[in-house]
């Protein structure tokens, strides 16, 4: 079996193996016979013998099955007491050349030799190892006779004459057992120092020995040694759990014992094996192979190979070396530490708070920094990256003793540091180095947030790394409204302030009161988080190695990240009264809104401590503001009444008789309420003040369909699609309701229908007035219902559809949420053209599901609308043009009875719309069932969707009499595969009825199959892949059987 063509045949089992869709294999026709059969050419190779010298069994184990008629000449065989050894080999042939050391791939060579005399084969490594050549049998045949060079050598030996060879095929196929005769097991007991012990039992063989069963003669063996660079963690593993020697190291042996190489292993070769974590890390990991190239005789004959898949063990010495730690760099602008070991270390060891740095060999404590974290490249390596933590870097920056140049750098480093990849691992020694490589920090310090409280007149900035406080300059601060300056920004640049810090990396700057008051003139600067925007110069600070800090400019200003408002009430600092004009001046501690003074709540007295009813005071009623703008310094002008009032009753005589009381006389914050909505398309509030369009924040809008409601089946949350269309600060603020809202809001529907579930409440964080002052919160048990309400009068428009021909999914999009429980299937057809069809179909429905109400459902329709439209093909429905599919055959009409949205209108009719996206069908038929007329000899096949008749290959079908696919062996009278035959049904259809060829009925009704009375399963019918396709030209997938 398996030599040619003509005896090499396949079957593969029902469900052997599967496409990479997933589709299980079936063959229901006979097995296959091979295309072309490549023989086996390759030698077998005896790879390890047993001598059982109490029985006198010995046993070859070979790397194949070896033909038992040609295993012969038993006399090719012969033992030794020991390779031959290389010193004889030079003494017979003075002329040769030294042995050669190649260094392309180093190895390791090992003897192979018997066990003991009643054990399994056993291979033990040593370092005594000759070169050996495989194919011939003795060192060089035209000069030396085998029996010459090994009675020369002194090694004794004895070569059988005879014995009884025998193969267990069923479970050792590839070991010949040899039953030696009584004379050879004789001879060899009497034969010195042979076979004593596994150190004296080696075997050689000739040509001629054995062949395979495609007669490949056995590889002989060679009297100098058999077998032993790739270095491998087990004797059959692929590289990658290997490490192969590259060039270069130092090969050597001594004269005394020449067949001993000794290789000094390169570093790169030394670490490269002590990076595979798998290898050579004990006994039972360290293998090895060779290439021939490795080493020669002095005769040039290469040494035998020996692949990876047969390694063979080697002894170990363990690594218990600790590794050094040789040199280091430290680079300060990209804040990586890197670890130059003597060896390959362990990543995962490193320990970096066993780390420090210092400025000497020998400094002290306080200008060392312990290293406590950062990241470090897990790779392991002879050199090791530590991407230094950002607070173990400021530590070290702030030290301006420490880490300026390579003068002030040197690590220590404790065992615990680091540790090799040897198993047990060698910790690292510990010690302190200074060969280091200094990069200097060149990277400019960052200001990366900063705070505002305008309670405490102070900035707060946050930078990304120490900067050095002498070199800060506040004056390198402007404060602006927005993050970009143009016209209609405030900005006030500081004239000067305090800065303070406590760590270098977070600073305090308290502005003056004057620029506070500048700041406080204006309407947007400092009145909220939306409002506060800092822009610096280089000048403001440089961090501690002298980098100027990033500017950041007025066009691209940050905004704050924390905002803490003016919750202060003004304080009247002291006034001034001009008795002659009757001009009262006061002075307040901050900047106030000059247009809310009211002279009602101004009360002069004529001493400090008056009754409210004597009439040594008196409340002023009118008077005129003459300050233009806001100011900590108001300017009032009396009227003649309060004048005259002032001087009857004896106040403001002089300085004595002056005093003064506020009571509401001012303010510079006010509150918002809300006091109305108009809900439609457009969400309109009313304010009893102006309010800052640009601070409104949508999310904080709840929708309602009455009050003490919060759950999602009566609410709405307005997400930050919806925004205002203000364009000006106005007391009303009209809000667009995005698409995305309105139609969520739509599919609520209990909500917003009428005034009657209309309803609405914020948070206090809606919106602000032009000063900051945040609205007053609505609670859901206080929600405000709409004033007046507009009812969606708008019908919906049809916009787009996708097609799914598997499924038979149509996903339509509209303008708006739709109700889907009022989709009518019969309004909507299918065109392939739109203005001059050829082919169309009206769908009857009813759909198989439909998704819950939304501007996009998906409808499935029923197979019957399906398989109609497929059955269209290829005129409509077919024609892909892309990736994402799209197609120029499909479009799709709707009538305005088709659907309604959530309020009743009807969709608006619209020209037929091509189809966005387009997923043809891919989905394979399924034969569904069969029925067979024996009397008219005709099969009648039901598929699950339209296929194409004339696509039936009647020959992948077979009819068979049990449920069971093609047996093994294969018996022709339990099915019957079909000929041929004629297709009846000459429309496409998803049912399929053709007429029997006269030779496949006979036949059929010659068998034991579909003769039985119905119920009795006698009748079953298998199929191949590819007997029919679809309308989409999918192929029916086989391996499946119906009765």
């Amino acid at each position: 079996m398996a030599t040619s063509p003509q005896n090499t045949f396949v079957h593969l089992s029902p469900l052997a193996i599967a496409d990479s869709y997933g589709n299980m294999y079936c063959n229901v026709t006979q097995p296959l016979g091979a295309v072309t059969v490549i023989p086996d050419q390759i030698q077998p190779v005896l790879l390890s013998f047993n001598l059982d010298m109490n029985t006198g069994v010995l046993t070859l184990n070979f790397s194949e099955v070896l033909d038992l008629a040609h295993v012969y000449n038993l006399g090719s065989i012969t033992f030794l007491s020991a390779p031959i050894n290389a010193t004889l080999i030079s003494s017979l042939f003075p002329t040769a050349s030294a042995m050669m050391v190649t260094m392309a791939n180093v190895s390791i060579n090992s003897t192979q030799t018997a066990s003991n005399g009643t054990s399994a084969n056993n291979q033990t490594v040593s370092s005594n190892s000759t070169a050996a050549n495989g194919n011939q049998t003795s060192l060089n045949a035209s000069s030396i006779s085998l029996s010459t060079l090994l009675s020369a050598s002194g090694v004794s030996y004895y070569t059988l004459t005879g014995g009884a060879a025998s193969i267990n095929l069923t479970s050792t196929p590839n070991v010949v057992t040899i039953l030696l005769t009584p004379a050879d097991l004789n001879a060899i007991k009497n034969t010195s120092g042979l076979a004593r012990s596994p150190s004296t039992a080696y075997i050689s063989t000739a040509t001629g020995l054995a062949y395979d069963f495609q007669g490949n003669q056995v590889v002989p063996v060679s009297p100098l040694g058999p077998l032993p660079v790739s270095v491998y963690s087990a004797p059959s593993l692929v590289p990658g759990q290997s490490q192969t020697l590259q060039g270069g190291g130092t090969a050597y042996f001594d004269p005394l014992t020449p067949t001993i190489v000794h290789i000094l292993l390169t570093s790169t070769n030394s670490n490269a094996i002590k990076l595979t974590r798998i290898l050579a890390k004990t006994l039972n990991s360290t293998y090895m192979s060779l290439s021939p190239s490795l080493v020669t005789n002095t005769f040039g004959i290469r040494v035998v190979a020996i692949n990876y898949t047969s390694a063979l063990p080697g002894t170990l010495v363990p690594d218990t070396t600790p590794p050094h730690l040789v040199s280091f760099s430290l680079n300060m602008s990209s804040e990586v530490l890197a670890l130059t070991f003597d060896e390959a270390v362990s990543a995962s060891s490193i320990q970096p708070i066993s780390i420090t740095l210092q400025p000497t060999s020998s400094s002290s404590q306080l200008d060392s920094v312990q290293l406590h974290g950062g990241n470090v490249t897990l790779v392991d390596s002879t050199v090791i990256y530590i991407q230094l933590s950002k607070a173990d870097l400021n530590t070290v920056k702030i030290n301006y003793n420490l880490a300026t140049s390579a003068n002030d750098t040197c690590i220590s480093f404790a065992s615990t540091a680091a540790a090799d990849l040897a198993v047990p691992s060698n910790r690292v020694a510990a010690g302190v180095t200074c060969m280091v490589t200094f990069t200097p920090d060149l990277v400019p310090p960052q200001l990366v947030t900063f705070a505002v409280n305008v309670n405490s007149s102070q900035l707060i900035l946050n930078f990304d790394e120490p900067i050095d406080m002498a070199t800060f300059n506040v004056t390198a601060i402007t404060l602006q409204s927005s993050k970009v300056a143009r016209v209609g920004v405030e900005n006030v640049s500081l004239t000067g302030g305090q800065a303070s810090t406590i760590n270098q990396l977070q600073v305090t700057v308290t502005v003056t009161n004057t620029d506070l008051n500048l700041i406080k003139q204006g309407n947007l600067l400092l009145r909220s988080l939306m409002t506060s925007f800092i822009s610096i110069s280089a000048s403001l600070v440089e961090d501690t190695s002298g980098n100027a800090v990033a500017v950041i400019s007025t066009a691209s200003a940050l905004q704050a990240s924390m905002y803490v408002g003016d919750g202060r009430n003004p304080r009247l600092l002291s006034f001034d009264l001009n008795m002659n004009n009757g001009y009262l001046t006061l002075h307040f501690s901050e900047t106030v809104n000059v247009s809310t003074v009211n002279f009602g709540g101004i009360t002069l007295q004529s001493n400090s401590h008056v009754d409210s009813n004597s009439t040594n005071l008196y409340t002023l009623t009118k008077g005129t503001v003459l300050t233009a703008s806001n100011s900590p310094d108001v300017v009032l002008a009396l009227n003649n009444a309060d004048l005259n009032a002032l001087k009857t009753r004896g106040i403001a005589t002089n300085n004595l008789t002056t005093w003064i009381t506020l009571t509401g006389a001012v303010t510079d914050t006010t509150a918002l309420v809300v006091l109305d909505i108009v809900n439609g398309g457009t969400l309109v509030l009313s304010f009893n003040e102006t309010v800052n369009a640009n601070t409104l924040d949508t999310t904080q809008l709840t929708l309602a369909s009455g009050r003490n409601v919060s759950d999602s089946a009566h609410t709405y949350t307005l997400t930050n699609t919806s925004s205002t269309t203000n364009q000006l600060n106005l007391p009303t603020l009209a809000i667009a309701l995005s698409v995305f809202d309105l139609n969520r809001i739509k599919q609520i529907t209990v909500l917003c229908m009428s005034r009657n579930n209309s309803y609405l409440y914020l948070t206090g964080l809606t919106v602000a007035d032009t000063f900051g002052n945040l609205n007053l919160r609505v609670p859901p048990s206080q929600a405000i219902q709409a004033l007046l309400f507009t009812p969606d009068k708008t019908p919906p428009v049809f916009v787009g559809f996708d097609l799914d021909m598997n499924t038979g999914t149509f996903t339509l999009t509209f303008s708006e949420t739709v109700n889907s429980a009022t989709l009518y299937l019969y309004g909507m057809t299918l065109y392939n053209n739109p203005s001059s069809p050829t082919a169309y179909y009206q769908l009857r429905g009813p759909y198989a599901n439909v998704s819950t109400p939304f501007n996009v459902i998906k409808v499935v329709v029923n197979n019957n609308d399906l398989n109609a439209i497929k059955a269209l093909t290829p005129l409509l429905a077919t024609s892909v043009l892309a990736n994402p599919y799209t197609s120029s055959d499909t479009f799709l009409d709707m009538t305005s009875f088709t659907i309604r949205d959530m309020n009743g209108n009807n969709v608006t009719v619209s020209p037929p719309l091509p189809v966005t996206l387009f997923i043809p069908d891919t989905t394979p038929p399924q034969l569904l069932s069969f029925s067979i007329d024996m009397n008219k000899g005709q099969l009648t096949l039901n598929f699950s969707e339209t296929v194409q008749s004339g696509t039936l290959v009647l020959r992948d079908l077979s009819l068979l009499s049990n449920a069971t696919f093609v047996p093994i062996p294969y018996n022709p009278a339990d099915q019957q595969q079909l000929t041929g035959g004629t297709v009846l049904t000459s429309a496409n259809s998803f049912s399929v009825t053709f007429q029997l060829s006269n030779e496949d009925s006979n036949t059929i009704k010659a068998k034991n199959m579909c003769t039985r009375a119905l119920g009795v399963l006698n009748c079953y019918m298998a199929y191949g892949t590819g007997a029919v396709e679809d309308m989409s030209n999918n192929s029916i997938i086989g391996c499946r059987y119906l009765h």
